[in-house]
């Protein structure tokens, strides 16, 4: 009789530690014939041009579609510490272009929360 080796049970990985941009992404801003807000990233490996897409949020801060004109799209949620994007980057590292050009969006008052938003008119409490 043969016996097989049972299979070790899978090792969990450890979460990967923060890792902060390397070089901020050169952004500027403008707004289309639709009302849209623009936004193109310079970065060190490509430059993107995405439109920026207000979103209601429940638990307040400030939430944004970034619609990528190739047809992606990344929901980002700029809220103090509960920050989040739905990019790889934020996946991987906690950190991406699209959270860090929000919260500077947010601090020039280009960008604000939607109308029908937890946050209403966007104010120091939501970032």
């Amino acid at each position: 009789m043969h016996t097989f080796p049972q299979a070790s049970a899978p090792v969990k990985a450890e979460p990967r530690p923060f890792r902060p941009l390397l070089a901020a992404p050169q952004a500027s801003y403008w707004t289309d014939e639709t009302g849209r807000l623009c936004v193109l990233l310079s970065g060190r490996r490509a430059t993107d041009a995405y439109e920026l897409i207000p979103l209601s949020t429940d638990i307040g801060g400030v939430a944004v579609r970034w619609f990528k004109r190739g047809g992606e799209g990344y929901d980002v949620l700029c809220h103090g510490g509960e920050s989040s994007c739905s990019c790889k980057g934020w996946a991987y590292t906690g950190g991406c272009k699209h959270i860090q050009t929000t919260f500077e969006l947010i601090e020039l008052g280009v960008l604000r929360a939607a109308p029908d938003s937890a946050a209403g008119d966007f104010g120091g409490d939501a970032a």
